[in-house]
């Protein structure tokens, strides 16, 4: 087992633990009052603070245009701040060997101040990860205007991450994608099963060789672009692409890791709609994957959302609650 290998794997194992212990922790109450321009103005708190990481450790800051969005839901904006603690998280135990447990997820209607809570855990692993550096200066945030709007902060949140992939040591790599596959095949798998005799578990495709990470990228939005059409049968709102200004051909691996949450953030909100207490099995470390594994397991996943399109094609009425 390469050292690479052993480091993502106990940070997966010391993840796992820190859920566990807390697992039974009721969520903080939630900050009350909470605007989306207070969302922002906190997102942009953690952004100065990276800067201030960044200098010390002279990381070059960088911002491609490779996930861009408009018409974003609350619900979604809070999943990418998910992924912003997961980031956060595995910053901070390159430096300090310290974890924090994942947020427990919210299943009702999502607020700015859930999504203001979550930023705050993020905010605390990168000042964790300040203190370690010995980094004493502090940062102001000027107050963000009143007509701040849900893309505004998810696409915060987008320029965020990528400020923390550019101090990351070990970044995410294609077995932490393959990682969110799984979960996506999983969830897609409860929404096939709402309807008596689907196969709810496809063949997987032919593994195409040398597949890179642009290659998961493009089939990635194209999962997106199916999901959307079934969100649209469904009458649910969801998040555009605006592959038109989308600089898909500089991506890196961190970036694949980003559309397979968001992916996966789509198809966990379905789920909850039409069976909100099943528990799934918990996804673990898959070990050395390679793009073209996660391609192929992809490709499982676009099988699946065909065969759903169909059944919801026929009934489109098939969520228990309104969206």
């Amino acid at each position: 087992m390469t050292r690479k290998l052993v480091y993502l794997l106990i940070f997966t194992l010391l993840c796992l633990q820190a859920n566990f212990a807390l697992s039974q922790v009721e969520p903080k109450t939630p900050v009350k009052n909470i605007t989306p321009a207070n969302v922002l103005e906190h997102v942009k708190r953690v952004q100065a603070e990276l800067r201030l990481i960044q200098r010390k450790e002279n990381a070059v800051p960088t911002f491609r245009r490779t996930l861009v969005v408009s018409n974003v839901a609350p619900r979604e904006v809070y999943f990418q701040a998910l992924t912003l603690f997961n980031k956060a998280n595995h910053l901070c135990f390159e430096y300090t060997q310290q974890v924090k447990a994942t947020p427990k997820l919210v299943k009702a209607q999502i607020k700015p101040a859930d999504v203001w809570q979550v930023v705050d855990d993020a905010l605390q692993q990168i000042l964790a990860v300040k203190r370690s550096l010995e980094i004493t200066q502090s940062v102001t945030i000027a107050t963000q205007p009143s007509t701040t709007t849900p893309t505004d902060v998810f696409n915060a949140i987008i320029q965020t991450n990528q400020q923390i992939n550019s101090l990351l040591t070990q970044s995410f790599r294609p077995s932490t994608v393959y990682q969110q596959i799984e979960k996506a095949i999983s969830y897609t798998a409860v929404l096939l099963d709402q309807f008596p005799g689907a196969n709810v578990l496809p063949d997987k495709p032919p593994l195409q060789a040398n597949k890179k990470p642009v290659d998961v990228y493009r089939l990635l939005i194209k999962v997106f672009n199916k999901i959307k059409v079934i969100a649209k049968l469904s009458n649910v709102k969801t998040l555009t692409l605006n592959q038109a200004t989308m600089q898909i051909k500089d991506v890196e691996p961190s970036d694949v890791y980003d559309m397979a949450t968001l992916v996966v953030s789509e198809l966990a909100y379905f789920k909850n709609q039409v069976s909100p207490e099943e528990r799934l099995p918990r996804t673990y470390f898959p070990g050395y994957k390679t793009s073209s594994q996660v391609y192929q397991r992809i490709g499982i996943l676009l099988k699946q959302l065909d065969l759903l399109k169909q059944h919801v094609k026929q009934y489109p009425d098939w969520l228990k609650q309104d969206s």
